[in-house]
C-alpha cells in the first residue's frame, strides 16, 4: 500500500503553475515542487533537487527538505515523479538557491 502519492497541481485562476517553457528549462540540478498526497491525509508541498529525466514522462529527484508527515521518507530521499507535478520551480544558479529555501523553513 502506498504511504503516498504526488497530486497532479488544481487548474485554478489563483494558482500559477510553470509554463510549458520553464518546464522545458528544468535540467538536473534545479529544484522544483510537488504536491504530496499523504495516504492518512492531508497534503505537503516538498521541495525536490532534480536528478534526471528518464524521458518526458519520468524524472527523478531527491527530497531538499525534511517532510513534516510523510511517513518513511527524509530528506535526501529518491522520489520519481512526472512533470506536470511540478507547481513552482527554481533553477540553479538563481538568487533563490537552497540555501534561501532552507532559511524560509529554518
Amino acid at each position: 500500500m502506498f504511504k503516498y502519492v504526488i497530486e497532479r497541481p488544481p487548474l485554478h485562476d489563483y494558482f500559477e503553475l510553470p509554463t510549458r517553457e520553464e518546464l522545458l528549462r528544468v535540467t538536473p540540478g534545479d529544484y522544483v515542487k510537488v504536491i504530496f498526497d499523504i495516504a492518512e491525509g492531508g497534503q505537503e508541498r516538498m521541495w525536490m533537487k532534480v536528478t534526471c529525466s528518464l524521458d518526458d514522462h519520468v524524472w527523478h529527484g531527491v527530497l531538499s527538505n525534511e517532510p513534516f508527515s510523510i511517513p518513511g521518507e527524509q530528506c535526501g530521499s529518491k522520489i520519481r515523479f512526472h512533470p506536470l507535478d511540478i507547481i513552482d520551480l527554481e533553477w540553479q544558479g538563481e538568487e533563490d538557491s537552497l540555501a534561501h529555501l532552507e532559511e524560509l523553513y529554518a
